[in-house]
């Protein structure tokens, strides 16, 4: 069994991207932005649910290594978020409003199911984090816009967080104007890692079930628990 700070620095870059997704998923901004980010922020703000499939790169500047995976993202309004990978190994990652859970599953048959769980975000997860993840984060508030560059439908925005202790060094965000959907996310963490996350087939308000964003673990589990 890895041990757990090993288990928590493997998971860094997945918790910061979703910090960072909910924040562009659900903001409450209402601050002069660009338009076409505005347009953006409203039509998911305004939606109740997105899923979409998740391409992840992260490239790791100290390790000098690239890892890619493939993935499924499931967004409900109220911080509720369901991340599981399933290329080229499976993980899961599941928040609600109560806890916080990351799991990777084994590759053999006999090593048990790995589980994280912070029973009380708002006391074991950065103040930031725990912000964004109820949904009261939002880019206008949290990051200024340093340029804007347009191609095509596509318009990437490079992004500074105001908050110097922030997870984030910066932030680029591409979306689509005539879709009004976000392309691209694209960040450096403060362990140098930078991480991209392409989405595609994204939809809007389809049904889900709050089941979705719950866990219980299976017997077969190794639980660690965070208060």
């Amino acid at each position: 069994m890895k041990s757990l700070s090993i288990f928590i620095a493997k998971k860094l870059t997945i918790i910061i991207a979703t910090v960072v997704m909910t924040v562009l998923f659900f903001s409450n901004a209402q601050a002069k932005t660009s338009k076409h980010l505005r347009e953006v922020e409203d039509r998911y703000r305004n939606t109740q649910t997105v899923k979409m499939h998740v391409s992840k790169t992260v490239k790791s500047q100290l390790l000098d290594k690239v890892k890619t995976s493939q993935g499924e993202i499931q967004v409900k309004k109220g911080g509720r978020l369901r991340w599981e990978t399933t290329e080229p190994d499976h993980s899961l990652i599941v928040v609600n409003k109560d806890a916080v859970w990351l799991v990777d599953f084994p590759t053999e048959k006999d090593e048990k199911i790995a589980v994280l769980k912070a029973q009380q975000p708002k006391k074991s997860q950065p103040q930031a984090l725990v912000a964004f993840l109820m949904g009261q984060g939002h880019i206008t508030s949290d990051f200024v816009s340093k340029s804007e560059t347009t191609n095509g439908d596509s318009v990437s925005y490079n992004l500074k967080p105001k908050d110097k202790q922030a997870q984030v060094i910066w932030l680029t965000v591409v979306v689509n104007k005539k879709t009004k959907t976000i392309e691209t996310i694209m960040f450096e963490d403060t362990i140098s890692n930078t991480t991209t996350l392409e989405f595609s087939d994204i939809k809007f308000d389809l049904p889900m079930e709050d089941e979705l964003f719950k866990f219980i673990p299976p017997k077969n589990s190794d639980v660690t628990l965070i208060d």
